[in-house]
């Protein structure tokens, strides 16, 4: 799926030092991923939204891997808490993130939410094609931030 972060650093992730951050897609709980009532509950949502479902594209919307991401939470990151936020969005066909849509699903903390929201008016997406026209897309991506060890530090470590 699909730059600044929106953060108050002013660097995107990829360019943070230290950067735990990892995203990832997140198939549904319970392995309903493409059954009739889950496939037609996103295709309504989609209609909704003026746009198209992931099943109903030629190609899906791909978020560009140069794309603004968010930001640990510095508060988080402090601590070691790690988390998980869902959020479901259309991308619009230009690419970015139709800011209107944006709803988050599951949060594990709402100072991880806060950073997904902020990151998200940045980040860049290869909009979805029906045949040589881009078009909307309904999209639901997970973002999991992970707490990882520097390896600068580990070698210290060791070497004392």
């Amino acid at each position: 799926l699909v730059g600044s972060s929106g953060s108050t650093s002013g660097r995107d992730a990829a360019t943070k030092p230290h950067d735990p951050l990892k995203l990832s897609l997140e198939r549904p709980d319970g392995g309903t991923a493409g059954t009739p009532d889950r496939d037609e509950e996103q295709q309504k949502i989609a209609e909704s939204l003026g746009a198209f479902a992931v099943l109903d594209v030629d190609s899906a919307a791909v978020r560009d891997p140069r794309s603004a991401a968010p930001s640990y939470p510095e508060d988080m990151e402090a601590k070691g808490v790690e988390g998980l936020v869902r959020v479901r969005f259309v991308v619009d066909s230009t690419g970015l993130i139709d800011l209107s849509t944006v709803k988050v699903l599951d949060k594990s903390n709402e100072s991880f939410a806060r950073a997904v929201r902020a990151a998200m008016p940045d980040m860049r997406f290869r909009p979805a094609m029906m045949g040589s026209k881009p078009v909307r897309q309904l999209s639901e991506q997970s973002f999991a931030f992970r707490v990882t060890v520097k390896r600068d530090t580990v070698a210290t470590a060791r070497s004392r």
